[in-house]
């Protein structure tokens, strides 16, 4: 199975003993083929990011088995969209199969560690005013990404065609990394 220094995949296991339901952990390869019977999004942070958009990067559905691999693609293209921070699976049983869980800690806010890097030109406060995004202001990766090609359509403007603009992220904070390129008297 897939190690991934963010994912805790925890299973959960209902046993019933003399005294009602305790849980006990068990090992993924114990699930490993069990029919899903369920799969649930929970978003710690609600509202932050579609659920639309989470939904879209999960594969896993009812009906089908439990594969470790799949779910580990599953996290990896949750991860890979930029949409969160964190990704737990839980495997609960269930009557009739297994219920999957995908609970996710969404990113949505521009941190207070969020700026630029490989700005000569123009100034960080500058750009800020130009990617019209405001600190601690909700936002998805969809916003980030029309903020950046504003940055370039401003450099663009202003004499420096082949300036591209990326994004880099860790956690909540998000770097729009700059390649200035030729500019006027270059």
């Amino acid at each position: 199975m897939h190690a991934s220094a963010r994912l805790l995949l925890l299973v959960i296991v209902s046993l019933f003993g003399l005294e009602g339901c305790a849980t006990s952990p068990v090992r993924a390869e114990d699930i490993e083929g069990v029919r899903i019977s369920k799969v649930t999004l929970r978003d710690v942070r609600p509202g932050l990011v579609s659920e639309e958009r989470l939904w879209a990067q999960i594969k896993t559905r009812a009906g089908l088995r439990y594969e470790s691999d799949k779910v580990d693609e599953d996290i990896k293209s949750l991860y890979e969209s930029g949409l969160v921070n964190d990704v737990r699976v839980l495997a609960e049983p269930r009557r009739g199969g297994l219920e999957v869980i995908f609970e996710v800690q969404t990113r949505g806010m521009i941190g207070p560690g969020s700026g630029f890097a490989g700005n000569t030109v123009f100034s960080d406060q500058r750009l800020a005013k130009e990617t019209g995004l405001r600190a601690n202001e909700k936002i998805g990766r969809s916003e980030l990404l029309t903020a950046a090609r504003r940055v370039e359509a401003y450099y663009h403007a202003h004499g420096y065609p082949e300036t591209r603009v990326s994004l880099r992220s860790d956690s909540d904070d998000w770097i729009f990394i700059i390649e200035e390129g030729p500019g006027p008297g270059r």
